[in-house]
């Protein structure tokens, strides 16, 4: 069941991966870019990029990110019908192609099949489909049904959808001040973290290898 908004002195609370926050109601637009829309997937790109950088303190990171919300209609992607109004609403965290190493910006070139070098740039929404996108957190919501039984035409541009949507935009910063816990989980079944991914982005640290190292010392 979809929950009414909660107004406060005139401002929505707005929640998402935990984190809550109340704003006056705006624009998608002002805050995301449009990079990738065919009514069953729907991909937003941050206008705001974001720096990380530990190396002042001895650490091994330097890096410049921004935030992607991608928004999925689960039934036309599955063609379950028990899936019926379902949309899945995914955020990550995405290195920006200047920061990959050398040999992870390859592997992505490689993946998109653009060859040979210099005469393409890869986007963030390469590198999130290349499975580097670190998840930070998401929800499935649920769209409701006509009397029919069937979900509304386009499910991704319903209210209780944009209104996820912008929760989740809404939420990025508080998200972004405590991004070393979200990266510190485990999001698969072998251990790999946000930091291991970030490792592979930046220093070609293979991700999967360093979740492996982790199981066999344990």
């Amino acid at each position: 069941m979809t929950k009414k908004a909660v107004m406060v002195d005139g401002k929505i609370k707005r929640v998402f991966g935990g984190i809550s926050t109340y704003t006056e109601d705006f624009d998608i637009k002002d805050f995301m870019d449009e990079v990738y829309n065919d009514g069953e997937r729907l991909v937003l790109e941050s206008k705001q990029v974001f720096i990380h950088d530990e190396t002042e303190y001895g650490g091994e990171l330097k890096f410049e990110y921004v935030y992607m919300i991608d928004v999925t209609d689960i039934y036309e992607a599955s063609g379950d019908s028990e899936d019926k109004g379902k949309v899945w609403v995914d955020l990550k965290l995405v290195v920006l192609p200047s920061s990959l190493c050398k040999e992870t910006y390859d592997s992505v070139a490689s993946f998109c099949g653009w060859f040979p070098e210099g005469q393409f740039r890869i986007t963030p929404w390469d590198i999130m489909d290349y499975g580097l996108g670190i998840p930070m957190d998401n929800e499935q919501i649920y769209v409701p049904l006509d009397e029919d039984g069937e979900p509304p035409y386009d499910v991704i541009e319903t209210e209780v959808v944009q209104d996820k949507i912008k929760s989740a935009i809404a939420c990025i910063r508080g998200i972004d001040r405590m991004r070393g816990f979200y990266l510190d989980r485990a999001w698969n079944m072998i251990g790999t973290t946000g930091w291991d991914i970030l490792k592979e982005c930046v220093l070609g640290k293979d991700a999967i290898g360093a979740s492996l190292d982790r199981i066999k010392t344990h």
